[in-house]
């Protein structure tokens, strides 16, 4: 089992939570953020983690607005786009 990164998008949420999925088949929670903080958050964490793959549950707009985030996050930062969005 890969690791990945996983987002349940909730828009009557103030605060959506992450978590991160282990190759052992474990899920540990990263934290609460708000639709403003995730396309950081989700790209440092990436990085730090060697995780390159997020799947996203929610709604498809705001899916692609936070994999747009993502992916403006990494070239800002990383000169590169490494990390997969899937929306499941």
């Amino acid at each position: 089992m890969d690791n990945y990164i996983i987002l349940n998008m909730n828009l009557f949420t103030y605060e959506n939570k992450l978590f991160a999925a282990t190759a052992d088949g474990g899920v540990e929670t990263i934290g609460s953020f708000t639709i403003e903080e995730l396309p950081k958050v989700i790209t440092a964490y990436a990085y730090d983690n060697n995780i390159f793959k997020v799947k996203m549950t929610g709604s498809e707009k705001y899916s692609q607005i936070i994999e747009f985030g993502i992916g403006m996050e990494e070239m800002k930062n990383y000169s590169e786009r490494k990390i997969e969005v899937e929306v499941i």
